[in-house]
């Protein structure tokens, strides 16, 4: 017969399939990472829909049957969800590719909820590092920064960074040199690469995107005059 249960959830990916379905990747609050499938929901008549698209922050109502999940309602959450900047929502796919990557399904992870919610809420730029030290932190693979080879490689202030980003800390961390934001997003991107077993694409993607979009500005500031 199967179980319905309203989760707190948020909107990973989603994949259109067949006429009218879409199946999505959900992050719950409480059973982590779950797929499920919704039915008829990209008809016009639909009122699920629009909710059920990536960074949504939704309570769901799910039957969990021998095939799987099932979409049987949505309520959005109350909290303000505005649309995003194109750097903000380039960090957005960055988190959202590490979550998928590195959370395992139907593994109840709460402090990733909340971490990934409030991350997902702002999507500033300059949140993607402390949130990518608090995430391996929580999963215990960020190593210590008083262990012999981390404490030779980083800076004294870069180890006060690493230490509050590793904890509640993250949303507002000390100052940091951009040589010392090179080198822990570097330290953290070999962290990543050694626990997935397959290449992040968004960083990549996200690089040259925000190349095309410098180059867009640099023509549209030179006088219309100058241009060739």
């Amino acid at each position: 017969m199967g179980v319905s249960k309203t989760y707190e959830a948020i909107v990973l990916k989603t994949y259109d399939i067949g006429e009218a379905d879409r199946f999505c990747v959900l992050l719950t609050k409480e059973r982590g990472k779950i797929a499920a499938r919704a039915k008829g929901v990209r008809k016009l008549t639909s009122h699920m829909g629009g909710s059920l698209l990536p960074l949504q922050h939704i309570f769901i109502n799910v039957h969990e049957g021998k095939s799987g999940f099932l979409v049987t309602a949505i309520e959005r959450n109350t909290q303000k969800q505005s649309s995003k900047k194109i750097n903000e929502f380039l960090s957005a796919q960055q988190g959202t590719e590490l979550i998928l990557k590195m959370i395992e399904d139907d593994h109840p992870v709460p402090k990733i909820f909340d971490l990934a919610s409030k991350f997902f809420g702002a999507c500033e730029p300059s949140a993607l590092l402390p949130f990518k030290i608090r995430l391996l932190s929580i999963l215990g693979v960020l190593p210590s920064p008083s262990e012999g080879k981390l404490a030779s490689y980083i800076q004294e202030d870069e180890c006060e960074y690493l230490k509050t980003c590793s904890d509640d800390g993250w949303q507002n961390p000390p100052k940091l040199s951009v040589q010392g934001v090179k080198r822990l997003n570097d330290l953290c991107n070999r962290i990543i690469d050694q626990q997935t077993s397959s290449i992040l694409r968004a960083p990549e993607i996200a690089n040259e995107l925000t190349s095309i979009s410098s180059e867009c500005t640099s023509v549209e500031s030179v006088p219309v005059y100058q241009r060739k």
